[in-house]
């Protein structure tokens, strides 16, 4: 999972490999399911059910389409920039 900064994530299920964008708000008891995508300073309302593999975009947010395979391995590879990142700093 990779959150951008400035999003404002509430009491809400983020499952694996998901991209939440910047400045983005996910409310109360949401759940965004695996391999989704949630565009920067989108708002996700309350009780809402992200479908995986989905981008959503706008405010309030709606699912404009199924994410693309590049588009799933961009979500992998940023989180894992980030591991590399702080294993790197650890050694140091």
């Amino acid at each position: 999972i990779t959150i951008g900064h400035g999003a404002i994530i509430h009491g809400c299920t983020i499952k694996d490999n998901c991209l939440i964008g910047m400045g983005s708000i996910i409310m109360d008891e949401v759940v965004i399911n695996e391999g989704s995508m949630i565009a920067a300073g989108a708002l996700i309302p309350p009780r809402t059910i992200v479908p995986k593999n989905t981008l959503m975009v706008g405010s309030p947010a709606k699912p404009i389409r199924k994410l693309r395979k590049i588009e799933k391995n961009e979500i992998f590879e940023r989180a894992q920039h980030y591991i590399d990142l702080a294993n790197d700093y650890r050694t140091k």
